[in-house]
């Protein structure tokens, strides 16, 4: 997040830490009504149009684990970034699809998908399988 406001707002080092601790907090209005304001003193910005569209469709899983905090005691909320989970996505995914010489369809990396994420639950695994041969 920090890369996409030091791209829309170079040089303006307050402004991109306000946005950062409007973000932290999750004070979407704020945070998008100050942008905005930002676009009109200084005039359209292609790269600023692009993080208020980024910031749009990606709100709630910005800082996600702050989301947690109300539901669960602060103490068990452990999720700091999404590392884990982009490990995982190229574990399951990018390391199978993007193999030398291959393509994929929608259908066939769908079908292929719901097969790597059904082995990694043995139960499940043996169950469809029993399915499939009976």
């Amino acid at each position: 997040m920090g890369e996409k406001l030091r791209a829309a707002l170079p040089g303006e080092v307050k402004l991109q830490q306000e946005l950062l601790n409007l973000l932290r907090e999750g004070k979407r209005e704020e945070h998008r009504r100050l942008l905005k304001l930002k676009r009109l003193v200084d005039g359209p910005s292609e790269k600023l149009d692009d993080l208020l569209g980024y910031l749009e469709e990606n709100w709630n899983g910005i800082y996600g684990s702050k989301n947690l905090e109300s539901k669960v005691g602060a103490k068990e909320v452990l999720v700091v970034g999404s590392g884990g989970i982009e490990k995982n996505i190229d574990l399951m995914l990018c390391r199978r699809f993007k193999g030398r010489g291959m393509s994929w369809s929608r259908a066939g990396a769908q079908n292929l998908l719901k097969l790597r994420l059904l082995r990694y639950d043995r139960k499940d695994w043996n169950a469809y399988w029993r399915r499939r041969v009976n």
